[in-house]
């Protein structure tokens, strides 16, 4: 079900992308990074919450999760898309 979740966001950045985007050779690498700055953080997280489950205990792990959602919430909240309602390239 995760997997399912995560490849829904996938899909909803690249078409948000494709709406925004002013070039399309921009969208590629776009994607590519977005991809390896996940890979990065999925990475990291683990590694940074288990330390902090270890000194400080399981409540501060939600905490920090529960903290980064909430922030998250508010950052897609100030997402806009451009007036008009068509792509900013005609695909061929």
């Amino acid at each position: 079900m995760t997997d399912s979740i995560l490849f829904a966001l996938r899909v909803a950045r690249t078409t948000y992308l494709k709406k925004i985007a002013e070039d399309p050779t921009d969208i590629t690498p776009t994607i590519s990074m977005g991809i390896t700055i996940d890979h990065a953080i999925a990475m990291s997280l683990p590694v940074l919450s288990g330390y902090i489950w270890d000194q400080y205990g399981f409540r501060w792990v939600f905490i920090l999760a529960g903290a980064i959602a909430f922030v998250g919430f508010f950052v897609c909240l100030r997402i806009r898309t451009p007036d008009n309602e068509s792509p900013a390239y005609e695909s061929s």
